[in-house]
C-alpha cells in the first residue's frame, strides 16, 4: 500500500462505484490536465474488466456443469421408469426436476 496506490484506488472507486465526474476526481487528485487522471482510472478499469471476464467464464462453466449434472440424472430417472424398476429404490425424489415430474404423471397418471 503506497500513497500512489491508494490515490489510484481512490480514482477508481469515485469513478466506477459512485459516478463522480472526471472533472470533481481531477480535482481531488489535484491534477490539471484530464490525460493525468485516465492513468488512475484505465488502469484498474482494464483489472477489473479481465476479472470481470475470467469469473464469467467460470460462471458458465459452473452453470454448464450443473445442467449436465441434471440432465444425466433426469434421464437415468426416465430409464429406471421405462424398465419397470421400483419408482422407491431407484428415485431420489429430491433430485427430480419439475419436468421430470411432469412426464413421470404423463406416463404414470395413476401415481397422481
Amino acid at each position: 500500500m503506497t500513497p500512489h496506490g491508494f490515490r489510484t484506488s481512490i480514482a477508481a472507486i469515485l469513478d466506477e462505484r459512485r459516478n463522480i465526474s472526471l472533472d470533481a476526481i481531477k480535482y481531488l487528485l489535484g491534477h490539471r490536465n484530464q490525460e493525468n487522471i485516465h492513468y488512475y482510472l484505465r488502469r484498474d478499469q482494464r483489472k477489473i474488466n479481465q476479472l470481470r471476464q475470467e469469473l464469467t467464464k467460470i460462471e458458465e462453466e459452473l452453470d454448464s456443469s450443473l445442467h449436465n449434472d441434471i440432465m444425466v440424472k433426469n434421464n437415468n430417472v426416465m430409464n429406471s421408469l421405462e424398465e419397470g424398476s421400483s419408482i422407491a429404490k431407484e428415485v431420489m425424489f429430491s433430485s427430480i426436476t419439475e419436468d421430470v415430474l411432469i412426464k413421470l404423471l404423463e406416463s404414470y397418471p395413476k401415481l397422481a
